[in-house]
């Protein structure tokens, strides 16, 4: 296996324990990750930037996004170094860029050893400006979101448990940085909201503020100076946009400036219902919605719609035009000849301009059609090379909404009657029943519920089997691909069944290292931990 590989898997793997565990505190003083600060960059040049911490418990991982600008910045990120750091002895590191977005993560992970506890430098990273930079607009580097799912984290090494540490933004240049609204938010004309910034630059006293509702297509002013103290209160304009955005500039030249990440939208009224969704039989009904319209201070009327109704469908609103603040009640009525299946229907406010759009959902239920048991027939001798495991199936009971879904419960027993009886849920149509005496008849039977309740059984009134297992040889524990050996390819093969739609060990023993019945990531730990870290033998 290539070295390119095997670092793969392991970062697959080492993402995996660093979101998938629970999140703990940071206990004693607060950890904290610091970025350099740098007061000027110059065009056609190359420039480090420090990155250090302070932490009270030993690390077992890092991960740490940062942004450093926005398009067309001419700033990139060439490489990184831990020469010099606490840094040291690591297994696993590295630093991915994504020169688009102006962004990167730099991680470091510790199968033996850790990041000991102390303070200062733990890595440097390395930039260059091209001839388009401008020195007179630096950039705060600040801590951002990685997709899909790394924020800036430490995981302590004792527990294994990932934290959010306390984070010092730095800087290459002057910069203003748009802390709110910076994309996503939801105001309303007539209410005051706080626009929030930072700074790095104390000494300018005044800061501009502007609006856009354009996207930065054209700019109206808020304020031409206000005291750069990083706070302003604003009335909300009452106009309607979803392409928002807020400037931060400075008043003599307007350099530097920032903007905010990506838009917000400002709304002059809202509008929700309740429920999301309502269930109905099949045959004919009606299902009934709360819909309200909100606003600060708007107060001319706001005229309701529902369009994509299920066939053979009718609507009525117990209020309609409204004004804001106030509700209506939306009934939905279906009748005979509606079919089953989930509608999707499409509410719409219309009011001044402004419209919008929400989709209220209803399910005309019906349930799964029959089907049959199909293995093993009724009556034959079953047997298993892996008691006290035996696979049974059943066909696909085929339900009429192509929206729902089918669980589907399983019954077995000694008894025909079934007064002591197992059972269990499964979305397959095809499971293993676990059996617990040998040489004896078996009954059996399968309930298809779908989501909202409704079930249909199997035409069958039950099978029955005789059930006679075969025992295997007793597997190798841990020898996830049967090579007769343990070591680390069992754990590269059991992050492919897991992760990767690679091959089930040939015996769910010989994957399941900690015994616990089944496979799952404590496995592929359990290995690690065997074989890197002193951890017990995988036997039972």
């Amino acid at each position: 296996m290539s070295k390119e590989l095997r670092i793969a898997l392991l970062m697959c793997l080492t993402a995996l324990l660093l979101t998938g565990l629970a999140f703990s505190q940071d206990e004693g003083e607060k950890d904290t990750c610091r970025v350099e600060e740098i007061a000027t960059v110059l065009p056609n040049s190359h420039f480090e930037l420090e990155i250090s911490a302070f932490n009270d418990e030993a690390l077992g991982a890092y991960a740490i996004p940062l942004s450093y600008g926005a398009p067309p910045m001419d700033i990139v990120c060439d490489s990184f170094s831990f020469a010099g750091s606490r840094t040291v002895n690591t297994y696993l590191y590295g630093l991915e860029v994504d020169t688009s977005n102006y962004s990167l993560i730099l991680y470091a992970v510790w199968f033996t050893g850790d990041l000991s506890p102390g303070d200062g430098k733990i890595a440097t990273l390395y930039f260059s400006t091209g001839p388009g930079w401008d020195s007179a607009q630096g950039v705060a580097i600040d801590t951002v979101f990685w997709p899909p799912t790394i924020s800036l984290e430490f995981t302590n090494a004792s527990t294994g448990f990932g934290f959010d540490p306390a984070f010092k933004r730095g800087s290459a240049g002057p910069y203003f940085l748009v802390l709110s609204p910076d994309g996503g938010e939801i105001w309303f004309g007539g209410e005051t909201r706080e626009i929030l910034w930072a700074s790095s630059l104390s000494e300018v006293e005044n800061v501009k503020i502007e609006y856009s509702t354009n996207n930065g297509a054209n700019w109206t002013s808020i304020v031409d100076s206000t005291p750069n103290d990083g706070s302003y209160l604003w009335n909300v304009p009452s106009v309607y946009s979803t392409e928002c955005l807020i400037k931060i500039s400075e008043v003599t030249d307007g350099k530097p400036w920032d903007i905010s990440y990506s838009t917000f939208t400002i709304l002059l009224f809202s509008m929700s219902f309740y429920p999301q969704q309502n269930v109905i039989d099949v045959g004919g009904g009606s299902a009934d919605y709360i819909v309200k319209i909100n606003s600060v201070g708007y107060n001319s009327p706001v005229t309701l719609s529902l369009s994509s109704l299920p066939p053979e469908a009718n609507y009525n609103f117990s209020l309609n035009p409204i004004i804001p603040p106030d509700s209506s009640i939306l009934t939905v009525a279906t009748n005979s000849n509606t079919p089953a299946g989930t509608y999707f229907m499409t509410l719409t406010a219309q009011g001044d301009g402004e419209t919008l759009d929400s989709q209220p959902i209803l399910v005309v239920n019906q349930a799964p059609e029959p089907f049959n048991l199909s293995f093993p027939g009724n009556g034959d001798t079953a047997t298993t090379t892996i008691p006290p495991y035996l696979l049974v199936g059943w066909e696909k009971a085929t339900d009429p909404d192509l929206y729902d879904t089918v669980r589907y419960s399983v019954y077995y027993s000694t008894d025909s009657n079934f007064v002591l009886q197992d059972s269990f849920k499964t979305t397959s149509t095809s499971e293993y029943l676990t059996l617990q005496t040998d040489s004896i008849f078996y009954f059996w039977k399968v309930k298809a519920v779908d989501k909202w309740g409704k079930y249909t059984w199997c035409n069958q009134s039950f099978w029955s089997f005789f059930y006679l297992p075969i025992y295997p040889p007793l597997p190798n524990r841990g020898d996830a691909n049967a090579d007769g050996k343990v070591n680390v390819t069992d754990v590269i093969y059991l992050i492919n069944y897991l992760f990767r739609g690679g091959p089930p060990p040939v015996e769910i023993e010989q994957g399941d290292a900690n015994c616990d019945g089944k496979i799952s990531i404590t496995d592929v730990i359990y290995l690690i931990n065997y074989m890197f870290k002193g951890g017990p033998v995988p036997h039972c």
